[in-house]
Formats: structure tokens, sequence, C-alpha cells
């Protein structure tokens, strides 16, 4: 069965270089049907983006981030949309996985992390 590509992606991170490379890495891998590819500095912000594009379907959250954790911002997010996939990455504690993450990448990660975990939910053009 085919994967149903989200689409708007959501990058929560306040590393200012993930937050705007991320994204343009996911562009460059060729993902199909991504109308857009939102970002936030924080978990606040996030939550905040995210109501208002309830066509969020993917979030990739940072875990340690000013004002709202990605901790709180995944169960947060989950709550509100139960059926969008999260991924959690952090640069810190690799053991301290969140329990609403689908997902798990380790900072800092290359072309073919983000291939390998970005695409168990994404389709590639063909």
């Amino acid at each position: 069965m085919e994967k149903k590509a989200p689409k708007t992606i959501l990058v929560a991170d306040d590393d200012l270089s993930i937050s705007t490379m991320l994204p343009r890495m996911i562009a460059h891998l060729g993902y199909a049907h991504i109308d857009e590819i939102a970002t936030a500095a924080n978990g606040e912000d996030a939550l905040k983006i995210a109501k208002k594009h309830p066509t969020i379907e993917l979030l990739i959250s940072d875990t340690d981030m000013p004002i709202k954790d990605g901790y709180a911002a995944l169960k947060e997010f989950k709550a509100l949309y139960p059926y969008a996939k999260t991924i959690q990455m952090t640069g810190g504690d690799y053991n301290k996985k969140s329990e609403h993450a689908d997902s798990f990448m380790a900072k800092p990660f290359d072309l073919d992390t983000i291939d390998k975990v970005v695409g168990k939910y994404l389709t590639k053009n063909k």
C-alpha cells in the first residue's frame, strides 16, 4: 500500500540552522505532495501554527526549546491531531524519548538519516 504524503510539515527547533536547513533537505529529497513546510522556534509557536493549519500531518520537533519544550509540544500536538505523525529530534539525551513521538532522530543528522526517518511517512516523486 502506498503511503499518503502529508500536505504540510511543521519543523520546530530553536536552532536557526536546523529550522532553515531541515526543510531544504526534505525538499531536496523529492517527497511528493507537500504543500508547505512551516517552521517554529519553540513548542508554543509550533502549537499556534498547528492550530491555524489543520493540514499539518507531520511534526518534526526538537526536544530542548525555550518557552515550551518539545516533550510538551508533542503531547499537545498529538491530542489535537492524533492521526498526525511526529518525529522527535535531539542533540541531548538520546535515551529520553517522548512517548508521543512516532520516530526519533538524533542530531547531528545527515541526508541519509533524514531520508530513512522522514521516508517512513512520506512518498517520493516518481
